[in-house]
C-alpha cells in the first residue's frame, strides 16, 4: 500500500507504488494522491513547475508542501485549475483537503473524514476499520505512543493530536506534540505540526509561547514560513504581548513577519 510505505518512512517506495497504481487504474483515490504528494515533497530538491497535468497532480500539491514561495497564491491557483474539473470526485476531494491544510485560520477544523465523501472509495481515512494495516493503526490511534521512536508512531501521534483538538483536549494535544522528536518529522509536516501547536496555544491563551513559536519558525530571510497561519492568532494582540523579557528578539521577529503578511501601518507603528 502507498500509505503503509509512507507511514513507515519509505517515501521512495510509496511514490513507486503510487505510479504503478495510477498506470493500472482510470480512477484515482484522492488519498493516494495526497500520500504521494507528501512523499514527493519530502525529496530534498523539487523543480518548481506551475504546469498542471492531471496525472501529476501530486507534484503540484507537493510543491506547495515544500513551503517555498507564496503558498496561498499557489494554493489559490491550484484550486482554480481544479475548479475546471469540479464535476470529478477527485477534484472536489483534493480541494477539500487543501482547504483544511492551507487555511489562514489558526483554529481550523482539522477533521479529514469528509475529504473522500463523494468518491467511490471508502477506506480507513473515512472511518473504515482494518486492523491488519499500518495505515489503519495510524488513523485509528486512540492512545498516544509513550515514546516516538519510528515513523509509524510519529504519524500515529499526529492523528492522536488532531482527534484531541477535535475533542477540545488542547493540553493533551500540546504535550503530545512537544514529545515528538524533530528527526521523525519530514519536511511537509514540519509546518503542519507547528500549525497544530499554534492552534493549541491560541485556544489555551498562551500568548508568550505563540510569539516564541512564530519567531522561531519564521526567522529566515528567505523563508517566512508561508504555511503557518500567523495573522489570525496575532489579530487581537496588544503591543505588550510582544514583549518577552527572557527573549527580547522574539517580539520584533514576530512583528516583522506579521507585517510581511499584512503590510499594515498599524503593525509598523509597534
Amino acid at each position: 500500500m502507498i500509505s503503509d510505505c509512507l507511514f513507515s518512512g519509505h517515501t521512495i517506495t510509496a511514490l513507486k507504488n503510487f505510479k504503478r497504481v495510477v498506470r493500472n487504474s482510470s480512477i484515482q483515490d484522492p488519498w493516494h494522491v495526497i500520500y504521494a504528494s507528501l512523499a514527493y515533497s519530502s525529496k530534498s530538491k523539487i523543480i518548481c513547475n506551475n504546469i498542471f497535468k492531471p496525472h501529476e497532480l501530486y507534484k503540484n500539491i507537493g510543491q506547495i508542501f515544500q513551503d517555498k514561495g507564496d503558498v496561498y497564491a499557489q494554493t489559490l491557483n491550484l484550486n482554480k485549475v481544479l475548479a475546471n474539473f469540479g464535476g470529478l470526485p477527485l477534484s472536489s476531494a483534493i480541494v477539500d483537503f487543501l482547504n483544511i491544510i492551507f487555511n489562514k485560520s489558526s483554529t481550523r477544523n482539522w477533521s479529514f473524514r469528509h475529504v473522500g465523501l463523494n468518491t467511490p472509495y471508502y477506506g480507513v481515512e473515512d472511518g473504515a476499520i482494518d486492523i491488519k494495516t499500518t495505515t489503519s493503526k495510524v488513523w485509528n490511534c486512540e492512545v498516544v505512543p509513550k515514546k516516538v521512536s519510528n515513523f509509524v508512531q510519529f504519524y500515529s501521534s499526529l492523528t492522536f493530536v488532531i482527534n484531541s483538538i477535535e475533542n477540545n483536549n488542547f493540553d493533551i494535544a500540546l504535550i503530545t506534540l512537544n514529545n515528538i522528536p524533530e528527526n521523525f518529522i519530514i519536511q511537509p509536516l514540519r509546518t503542519i505540526k507547528k500549525s497544530l501547536e499554534l492552534h493549541c496555544l491560541f485556544e489555551l491563551d498562551r500568548k508568550a509561547e505563540i510569539v516564541e513559536l512564530i519567531s522561531s519558525s519564521c526567522n529566515s530571510a528567505n523563508n517566512l514560513n508561508g504555511l503557518l497561519p500567523i495573522k489570525s492568532p496575532l489579530e487581537f494582540f496588544d503591543y505588550k504581548d510582544f514583549i518577552l523579557p527572557l527573549n527580547l528578539l522574539a517580539g520584533p521577529i514576530t512583528l516583522f513577519n506579521l507585517w510581511a503578511r499584512n503590510e499594515s501601518s498599524d503593525t509598523l507603528s509597534y
